[in-house]
């Protein structure tokens, strides 16, 4: 068969996704050239942005709106119960511990079953979806009465979201100008004092460093509408919470590894026989925490370049030094912190569930949206 009838035959992917793309042309004078390509907005449950180098159309950047979601929901409890951050640091029951153990739980449940469709993933996922879902409900309605409220999450939404973005525009940056690190530290004084923090790490992933550090500034430079003050607190909260995220996707691909799949047999006794406990692997991305710490240094800097003290008491965005360290450390207890009675029966209705895909499907994307308790009107969208 002649080859270009087998690659006219072949789908033309990049043409596929950038029919919803949007085009930009961004010029930056003060590097020499024009950034250049298309950014797109998918819906998948992969967190993170990407970036791809096109030979026919240049630069494409995708950006997850899976992240945003949940990026709204943690900065909304965040700003709703941060107050409560040393009963957390001492694990007392509160609100801040159990709205923080609901989405991550829930992030991590969902992770798993991106990857497998074990019971323990599923079974994790309808305990947050039938048992801790309407804790959520009166932060989420707070930002739908009140409009100044809703502003200020949407524009944390936007800053964790533009935060990987600008990272992976770092990237392209970084290909063309392999001096960026010395144009940083000449748009910012005193920026050379990563390079003792950095040293210790490899080359690969003191590029890593580098384009968290122009994220940051470029973010400072472009949200114009929050204060220099809150956009800082606003990075270092961001990173932090992304480093907590980036443990529990590692976390959940190891248990997924770890735990098979669920059989699809009919037989009583050959379903008890592969009822396996209930096995799972927490732990914490020490890299993507060493990278929160560099960011949280940048931050630091330019605020004492402006006079900012960063971890004073504030009522919207409240901020701890050691924030990072302790969100980490908050991660490793989400599944074991307690034992509800109610996990028995998400396990046996997992169970019951395997082999059903559309059923776990509608569930899934019912736990998008919820609805108040007392009524059933209206529903609340989430995402």
């Amino acid at each position: 068969m002649p080859r270009n009838f087998v690659r006219n035959r072949i789908p033309n992917v990049e043409e596929f996704f950038l029919s919803e793309a949007i085009g930009f042309d961004y010029p930056i004078p003060e590097l020499g050239f024009d950034l250049t390509g298309h950014q797109l907005s998918i819906y998948t449950e992969v967190w993170d942005a990407k970036m791809f180098r096109s030979r026919h159309h240049g630069n494409i950047i995708v950006n997850n709106t899976y992240l945003s979601s949940f990026a709204y929901n943690i900065a909304a409890v965040w700003a709703y119960y941060g107050h409560e951050y040393d009963q957390l640091k001492r694990n007392e029951d509160c609100q801040l511990v159990r709205l923080l153990t609901y989405n991550l739980k829930k992030f991590f449940a969902e992770q798993i079953m991106r990857r497998s469709n074990c019971v323990f993933g599923a079974a994790i996922f309808l305990e947050t979806l039938f048992y801790e879902e309407h804790l959520m409900v009166p932060v989420i309605k707070a930002a739908d009465d009140n409009e100044k409220i809703r502003m200020f999450y949407d524009a944390l939404q936007n800053l964790m979201s533009s935060l990987l973005l600008f990272h992976e525009i770092g990237h392209i940056v970084r290909d063309k100008r392999n001096d960026m690190l010395e144009l940083m530290q000449q748009d910012s004084d005193g920026m050379e004092m990563l390079g003792s923090y950095w040293s210790r790490y490899a080359d690969q992933q003191q590029i890593e460093f580098e384009c968290d550090a122009f994220a940051v500034l470029t973010l400072i430079r472009q949200m114009k509408h929050l204060s220099l003050e809150t956009s800082l607190r606003g990075v270092i909260f961001a990173f932090a919470v992304f480093a907590v995220m980036s443990g529990l996707d590692k976390s959940a691909e190891a248990t997924a590894k770890q735990t098979p799949s669920s059989l699809n047999s009919e037989d009583l006794d050959d379903i008890f026989n592969d009822m396996a406990g209930a096995d799972f692997s927490v732990g914490i991305d020490k890299f993507f925490v060493a990278r929160a710490h560099s960011v949280q240094l940048v931050a630091k800097h330019i605020a004492e370049q402006n006079g900012i003290e960063l971890f004073e008491s504030c009522d919207d965005l409240p901020l701890y030094e050691d924030i990072i360290d302790v969100l980490s450390q908050f991660s490793l207890d989400i599944v074991t912190r307690d034992n509800p009675p109610y996990r028995g029966k998400c396990e046996m209705l997992a169970r019951a569930l395997r082999g059903n895909p559309r059923g776990m499907r509608y569930l899934k994307l019912r736990s998008k949206k919820f609805s108040m308790p007392q009524n059933r009107s209206p529903s609340i969208a989430r995402d």
